[in-house]
């Protein structure tokens, strides 16, 4: 089976081009399971890495790479980057790379569900009908798979368009978690590789990653400000 059909039960894909859909198909699935549950599951995995940083305190990097990681990756878009090189200073980098894998494939549960029921709403419908996002959500159907990996993959491609599209393509979750996983593990992989390359103390990192969240602060406040 392709990972880059769009469709669960399709075993194949057609050489021709994929047709741009009408603006007016543009339509979210609707979610099967309750709202709060990904919720919960994220609160407790945040709770339980704050139960070990209590027990075990010399090590916060350790307890802090699964909370930090899902909200890096939550629809917050928090900058995150840092923080896996200064793990890795003190740390395994397998290890590492592989539990920040873990975290953001079940933050994108979170996230998808969350999507799901914001494109349902009435109030996005202007979003979902803009001949924009037809010819958006064409492109992204022609090759969704690689489409995923290579924006998880990529530090300079913002990877919150693909989830609005993925969502509007009803796109399989297992194919965009695996999507996912492959592009952010060659991601991660990479910033490991940072961190042992440059093993300057983990406080550096710190103070980084408080000035990528500055700078990232600032263009929001500006951008409101331009839009008041």
């Amino acid at each position: 089976m392709s990972a880059d059909s769009p469709n669960e039960g399709t075993d194949t894909i057609s050489d021709t081009p994929a047709t741009p859909p009408s603006p007016t198909a543009a339509t979210a699935l609707v979610p099967t399971i309750p709202a709060w549950w990904w919720s919960s599951v994220l609160a407790v995995g945040a709770l339980a890495s704050l139960v070990g940083w209590v027990v075990y305190p010399a090590d916060p990097l350790i307890w802090a790479l699964v909370p930090y990681t899902m909200l890096g990756n939550s629809l917050a878009m928090v900058p995150y980057d840092w923080f896996l090189p200064a793990y890795v200073v003190a740390h395994d980098p397998i290890p590492g790379v592989l539990i920040a894998v873990a975290a953001n494939v079940l933050v994108e549960f979170w996230n998808m569900d969350m999507l799901a029921r914001l494109l349902q709403r009435e109030g996005t419908a202007t979003f979902r009908s803009h001949a924009v996002t037809g010819r958006l959500l064409g492109w992204f159907q022609r090759a969704p798979w690689w489409t995923l990996v290579i924006a998880g993959a990529a530090p300079v491609i913002p990877f919150y368009p693909c989830r609005f599209l993925a969502t509007l393509a009803h796109y399989p979750m297992w194919r965009y978690q695996l999507a996912v996983a492959v592009g952010r593990g060659v991601r991660y992989t990479a910033l490991a590789g940072l961190g042992l390359l440059l093993p300057i103390p983990p406080v550096a990192y710190f103070v980084v990653g408080l000035g990528m969240l500055a700078f990232f602060a600032y263009n929001v406040f500006q951008q409101r400000r331009r839009s008041a």
